[in-house]
């Protein structure tokens, strides 16, 4: 079948007739979905196409963007290149507030999240108000490992905990502490 509507259950199948979901999709080759936002040069600042993840508190709600939970969407640059950006909404009980971007691709592979990549990192963490931490941690019973950094009031400095205790720190002097992160630690 190329193309299959079942009214009683308003679901669309692409190449197959069976399990329809609202929208199936199968094909014995690749699948590939398009996503075309038309009249859309490729250069920044302009928006591409998207992907929204609505949801509906009753049935009388429409798809509208009010209910809208999180967004992939395409950005094209300069060049023909091309960024991936991940929005979510957060859980603010608000249904009018818009998802904000959290992670980006950008056109080199460079990833960001909550803060455009730089153009240097392959990972760029950022945290608005706060020490951005990257856990590291096995998830069957162990406490993870932290790598903190901007740990000090005047954005500098890094530290490493372990199992909930502060093993390493670099303070703004750049003297290496360990076991202790504050004065009168061991200077290595």
């Amino acid at each position: 079948a190329k193309m299959v509507w079942d009214s009683s259950a308003e679901s669309l199948g692409i190449g197959t007739s069976s399990e329809l979901a609202p929208l199936s999709v199968a094909s014995s080759d690749a699948v590939t979905m398009k996503l075309t936002k038309l009249n859309t040069p490729a250069t920044t600042g302009n928006v591409g196409a998207a992907l929204e993840f609505n949801h509906s508190q009753n049935a009388t709600d429409g798809a509208d963007g009010e209910s809208t939970s999180a967004i992939i969407r395409a950005l094209p640059f300069n060049s023909w290149g091309g960024a991936l950006t991940f929005s979510t909404k957060s859980a603010d009980g608000t249904s009018t507030n818009a998802p904000t971007e959290r992670m980006r691709i950008d056109a080199s592979g460079n990833v960001g999240i909550d803060v455009v990549p730089n153009a240097s990192a392959r990972l760029h963490i950022g945290k608005a108000g706060g020490s951005p931490e990257l856990w590291l941690e096995r998830t069957d019973g162990y406490l993870p490992t932290k790598l903190i950094s901007n740990t000090l009031a005047n954005g500098q400095g890094f530290k490493i905990n372990v199992a909930g205790t502060d093993a390493l720190a670099i303070d703004s002097s750049g003297n290496l502490l360990v076991g202790k992160t504050g004065a009168g630690a061991a200077n290595v």
